[in-house]
C-alpha cells in the first residue's frame, strides 16, 4: 500500500459538486429496491445450501413445510412477510422472521455501500475522480456474500465455501475491469506490484500442492458417530466454531452439513412485526437522509455526514448482531462437544496444515528472493513487466485488466496468509482450533473485493465488534463458542468508513517497512 487511496472521490467537475450530490442520491431508491430484491434471493441461499438443495432448481420459491409453490406477491421483499402475517398463505405455518431480516439488511447494506462510495466520503478528497462504479459493484457482491454467510453461520455454525469463492471471482472481474477503464490508478490501494508477484507465487506453490494437501489434510480418526469420515482437502475442515465444510454432493461440490441448518420450528407461534418495522424505518429514514440532505450534518466533531451514517448503519447490524447471538440453538451444545472431541488432536491437525502450506511458503519465499536480488521488488507495473514478459510501454488494454484481476487475487491471497497464520499460530498455543477455515475463506474474499489493507481493518475491527458481542450476551447465552463469521462481515463494513483514515495514519510506517524490505529504505506512503 504505497500510494495514498482515491476513493471514494468527487466529480472532475470542480463546480458540480451539488450536481453530483443529487444525482447519486437519485439513485439510492432504486439501489435500495435492488438490495431488497437480492436480499430475497439470499434468504433462498440461506436455506438451500445447507441443505445440500439447488440454487436454481426448483427455480419458484417454496414453503418448506407444505412445499406449494409461492404465489407472486408472497415474495415481494419485506411487505410479503408483514401482508402474510408472517404465516404461509396455505398451510398457515409461522414463516421465521430471519427472512424479512435479511432482505431488510441486504438493503440497507447496498444503501450505505452506494453512499460511501459516491456521497457520504466525496467531499473527504475534494477534487478527486470519482471512483469506478466496478468497485462500488465489487463491495456489493462482496457484502451480499457476507451477508449470506452471516445467515448460515449464526444458525449452524456452518458455512458454504462457494459463497466466499464466488464473490471472490466475481470482484476479481470486476477489478479486472476497472484496471482496464482506469489503467492510470493501477496499483492504488493495493499490494506494490513486487509483493504482487510473491502473493501470485505463493498462491500458485498451495495448487501445486493439491495432491499433497489432500492427503495429509485427512483425519483417520475423525469417524463420528453417524459413520461419515471427514476427509476434506485443506480448507475444508471444521474451524474453531465447528463450522464443517465437507460434504461433498454426487455433483462433487461442497456444502456445510446440514443436520445444524435453519430449524424450521424456530419461528414463533404469535406475529411479531416488530422487528421488521423498525428495520424498514430505520432503512428508509437512511434512504431519506441521504436523498434529500446527504451533506447533513456538515460537520459533527471529527465526521463528515457519510461517516455519521456510516457509524449509524455499523450500530444498527450491532443491535441485530447481538439480539441474533442471544437466541440458543440446538447447534450450540453440538459445537462445544465437537469442540471438546477435537481438541486433543488439534496440534496435530494445526501441524498436517503447515507442512501443507509449506508448497506456497517456499515459492512466496524464493520469488521475493529473486525480485530482491534482481532489484525488482520496489519497480512499478510498467517496468516490471517489461524485465520479466517483455511487455514495452504503459499499461493498457487487456494488460491493465490482467494487472488489475491478479492484484484481486493477490489480495486474496495474503488474506489466506494472515488467515492461516492465525490458525495454525493460535491452536500451536492454546492447543484447540483458533479460527476456522470458513473465515479464512471470508478474508479472502474481503480482500478481492476491498484490497488487503481493508481485510486487515475488517479483522481487527470485527475482534473488537465480537468482544462487544460477546459481553452483551454473556448473560443471556451459555454457549462458549461465538461464531466469527458474521462479526468479520460486520467489521468489513465498519472498515468501509474506516479505510481512508487508518491509511493516513499508517501510511508513513508502510512505507519505511516497503523500504527495508526493498532495500531502498525510503519512506513515503503506501
Amino acid at each position: 500500500m504505497r500510494t495514498t487511496p482515491t476513493r471514494p472521490r468527487t466529480s472532475r467537475r470542480p463546480n458540480s459538486d451539488e450536481d453530483g450530490f443529487l444525482a447519486a442520491g437519485a439513485w439510492i431508491i432504486p439501489v435500495g429496491v435492488l438490495g431488497a430484491l437480492v436480499g430475497s434471493f439470499l434468504n433462498v441461499v440461506i436455506f438451500r445450501l445447507p441443505r445440500g438443495l439447488s440454487v436454481s432448481s426448483p427455480a419458484w420459491s417454496f414453503c418448506p413445510r407444505c412445499e406449494k409453490r409461492l404465489l407472486p406477491w408472497h415474495n415481494v421483499p419485506i411487505f410479503g412477510w408483514l401482508f402474510l402475517r408472517g404465516r404461509c398463505h396455505f398451510c398457515e405455518q409461522p414463516i421465521p422472521v430471519v427472512y424479512p431480516v435479511v432482505e431488510c439488511l441486504t438493503a440497507l447494506t447496498f444503501v450505505i455501500t452506494w453512499d460511501a462510495c459516491f456521497i457520504g466520503r466525496a467531499d473527504v478528497a475534494a477534487g478527486a475522480e470519482p471512483v469506478h462504479w466496478a468497485y462500488a459493484a465489487s463491495l456489493i457482491v462482496m457484502y451480499a456474500g457476507l451477508i449470506a454467510t452471516a445467515g448460515m453461520d449464526i444458525e449452524s455454525y456452518s458455512l458454504d465455501i462457494r459463497v466466499p469463492l464466488f464473490t471472490l471471482a466475481v470482484s476479481a472481474i470486476l477489478r479486472g475491469l476497472q484496471g482496464l477503464a482506469e489503467p492510470h490508478q493501477i496499483g492504488n490501494n493495493s499490494l506494490p506490484p513486487g509483493l504482487t508477484c510473491v502473493a501470485l507465487a505463493g498462491g500458485a506453490g498451495w495448487l501445486l500442492g493439491w495432491p499433497l494437501t489432500r492427503h495429509l489434510a485427512r483425519r483417520p480418526t475423525d469417524e463420528d458417530a453417524t459413520g461419515n469420515s471427514e476427509s476434506a482437502p485443506l480448507g475444508q475442515g471444521s474451524d474453531s466454531a465447528g463450522r464443517e465444510t465437507t460434504a461433498t454432493n454426487p455433483d462433487g461440490s461442497v456444502t456445510a452439513p446440514c443436520q445444524a441448518a435453519v430449524p424450521l420450528e424456530s419461528a414463533p407461534a404469535s406475529f411479531q412485526p416488530l422487528p421488521v418495522i423498525l428495520l424498514a424505518a430505520a432503512l428508509l429514514g437512511l434512504v431519506v437522509w441521504v436523498a434529500a440532505a446527504p451533506q447533513w450534518p456538515t460537520q459533527l466533531a471529527a465526521f463528515h455526514a457519510g461517516q455519521v451514517r456510516g457509524l449509524v448503519a455499523v450500530s444498527i447490524f450491532l443491535i441485530v448482531m447481538i439480539l441474533a447471538s442471544m437466541v440458543a440453538r440446538d447447534a450450540d451444545d453440538e459445537i462445544v462437544t465437537t469442540l471438546e472431541r477435537e481438541r486433543v488432536s488439534a496440534r496435530a491437525i494445526a501441524l498436517r496444515e503447515l507442512i501443507c502450506l509449506v508448497p506456497a511458503v517456499a515459492a512466496g519465499i524464493g520469488v521475493f528472493a529473486l525480485l530482491r536480488g534482481k532489484e525488482w521488488l520496489g519497480l512499478e507495473w510498467a517496468a516490471l513487466l517489461r524485465q520479466f514478459m517483455g511487455i514495452e510501454g504503459s499499461l493498457t488494454g487487456a494488460t491493465a485488466g490482467f494487472v488489475g484481476a491478479s492484484q484481486a487475487l493477490a489480495d486474496a491471497a495474503i488474506a489466506a496468509a494472515l488467515g492461516w497464520a492465525v490458525r495454525i499460530g493460535g491452536t500451536l498455543a492454546f492447543g484447540k482450533e483458533a479460527f476456522g477455515t470458513g473465515d479464512i475463506y471470508l478474508m479472502a474474499a474481503i480482500a478481492a473485493a476491498g484490497g488487503w489493507f481493508m481485510m486487515l481493518i475488517a479483522f481487527f475491527a470485527s475482534a473488537l465488534l465480537a468482544l462487544v458481542g460477546v459481553i452483551a450476551t454473556s448473560m443471556h447465552k451459555s454457549a462458549r463458542a461465538i461464531p466469527f463469521g458474521p462479526w468479520l462481515g460486520l467489521g468489513a463494513l465498519a472498515a468501509l468508513y474506516l479505510e481512508r483514515p487508518l491509511t493516513g495514519w499508517f501510511g508513513p510506517a508502510g512505507g519505511m517497512i516497503w523500504g527495508w524490505l526493498t532495500g531502498q529504505n525510503r519512506i513515503g506512503t503506501w
